[in-house]
């Protein structure tokens, strides 16, 4: 059981440095800081589905239910997502103080 969670959270990270073009594994044994990479709202938004959809096709996960699962990608993307795009944030506050 063990060595199967390992194998889905090594899989989750995976495609976590995937989706902003990090190395994976880190260089040299290391971790990647929150702030080491950046991604926009969108990519965010890809990732969550991807996320619930990987999730939802383990068994494991697929009988506890889309709501646990929807916590668990939430959970996920808090302790370990990237960074939003400063300027993508920027722009984004911008337009939000338009009338």
């Amino acid at each position: 059981m063990r060595d199967n969670v390992k194998k889905i959270l090594n899989h989750i990270v995976e495609e976590l440095c995937r989706r902003v073009k990090a190395p994976y594994p880190p260089p040299d044994a290391t971790k990647y800081d929150v702030d080491d990479f950046t991604w926009t709202e969108e990519e965010l938004e890809n990732f969550r589905k991807w996320l619930s959809d990987y999730l939802y096709s383990i068994p494991m996960f697929k009988r506890r239910g889309k709501k646990y699962i929807a916590k668990e990608v939430e959970y996920f993307i808090f302790q370990y997502g990237w960074d939003y795009d400063k300027e993508t944030k920027k722009t984004e506050e911008q337009d939000d103080h338009r009338c």
